[in-house]
């Protein structure tokens, strides 16, 4: 079985159609650890794959000391067996704590993922996303101010597929890593944190997991370190040969 590889920025997934394209199956089919929990897909999530089909999307971002580029990379159409498509948006959750959510959602060409026949790509999109909150505090070092941020929760899943691809798992993970700073700003050394959890047997679509970051400390981006939240998913094309494990990140790693 031919196996590739694929890292998305913020991007996004995971899954569920069965092998043989019935409908999902249950949430109780799925293996879920005791640190994971799991949500519908908010509307804003399919809001924001309509205005892109409409062709009225346009960005949020409500974090004033963001750059949208430095969290989520510029999508990249890698090969010509790998077509990719970003969007994203960043919401303030509470303005006075300085908390955000960043979600990314990635949209896959499935003649990427082993389907060539011409007739079936118009219709069959695989759309995952990738979503984190976070903290940001002000730290001045060196006679400058820079932001540090901590992400408290990685959540993830798949938007939208069809019955010919089969999603083995959702893996959900965040990483914390180099010079770390309390909440007051402290420097407290280098650190590295961080949790990985994994949801199997055929998660389900439309469905949002989540987990606690585990990630204590504040990090500088470009500072000998980083933190993010990871997203991995791996999908089989049922009526071919190619296995694909689509790795969607937010963060500033």
């Amino acid at each position: 079985m031919k196996i590739h590889k694929v890292k998305v920025s913020v991007c996004i997934i995971s899954i569920l159609f069965s092998i043989l394209g019935t409908s999902s199956i249950s949430f109780a089919d799925c293996t879920l650890p005791p640190q994971v929990t799991v949500e519908a897909m908010g509307e804003d999530i399919y809001q924001m794959i309509d205005d892109y089909e409409s062709g009225i999307y346009k960005a949020t971002i409500e974090d004033p000391n963001f750059n949208a580029k430095a969290l989520f990379s510029e999508p990249a159409n890698s090969s010509n067996d790998l077509i990719k498509e970003d969007i994203y948006q960043v919401k303030c959750l509470d303005a006075q704590n300085n908390t955000y959510e960043a979600t990314c959602i990635s949209k896959y060409s499935t003649r990427s993922l082993g389907l060539e026949r011409e007739e079936q790509a118009e219709h069959k999109n695989v759309y995952i996303m990738v979503r984190i909150v976070y903290n940001t505090i002000s730290i001045t070092s060196g006679g400058g101010s820079f932001t540090a941020y901590n992400i408290t929760t990685v959540k993830g899943g798949v938007v939208r597929t069809t019955n010919l691809h089969v999603v083995s798992h959702v893996k959900l993970s965040s990483t914390g890593n180099g010079q770390a700073y309390d909440a007051s700003g402290n420097r407290v050394g280098i650190k590295r944190e961080g949790t990985s959890q994994m949801i199997t047997y055929l998660p389900v679509t439309g469905q949002v997991y989540s987990i606690p970051s585990e990630i204590n400390y504040y990090y500088i981006p470009g500072s000998g370190g980083g933190t993010g939240g990871i997203n991995e998913c791996r999908i089989i094309g049922a009526h071919t040969s190619y296995e694909y494990l689509l790795e969607a990140s937010a963060g500033w790693v």
